[in-house]
């Protein structure tokens, strides 16, 4: 089985996701490590370090900034800058919605790259039986 691809989420997605997370809109869970910026990544963690897995209870952002600047030793700014441009983004159960839209995209995208690759082997295969001896009659 193929190595799951995920897809990178673009930064007003991301904004958007972390803080319905953050404010308890959706869980944790909802949001992947791998489809995050760097320091998306450093705050998912934070989240995890301070709250039950899958739970939807709301973060004190200083508290997350603490554990995220002091705690796991992110850059200050960057992280207050961070939270403060989630903290903006405002948070809906639609941002569930768009993750999984996201994600279904990111499958049909395979799905239709893959075919791609059969189509072309196939079309090489055709190619070299035209080309082939006995096609030609020509008796190896």
């Amino acid at each position: 089985m193929p190595k799951k691809r995920w897809v990178q989420l673009s930064p007003e997605l991301e904004r958007l996701a972390m803080c319905a997370v953050i404010k308890g809109v959706v869980p944790e869970t909802d949001v992947h490590v791998e489809e995050l910026s760097k320091i998306g990544k450093v705050v998912l963690h934070a989240i995890e370090n301070i709250k039950e897995s899958g739970s939807t209870e709301e973060i004190n952002p200083k508290a997350l900034y603490v554990a995220a600047a002091e705690i796991i030793g992110a850059d200050s700014s960057a992280v207050k800058t961070y939270l403060s441009s989630c903290l903006s983004a405002g948070a809906t159960l639609d941002v569930r919605d768009l993750l999984r839209v996201t994600r279904e995209k990111c499958v049909v995208v395979d799905v239709l790259n893959e075919a791609g690759q059969q189509l072309a082997r196939v079309n090489s295969m055709l190619a070299k039986l035209r080309l082939s001896p006995t096609s030609l009659g020509v008796i190896p």
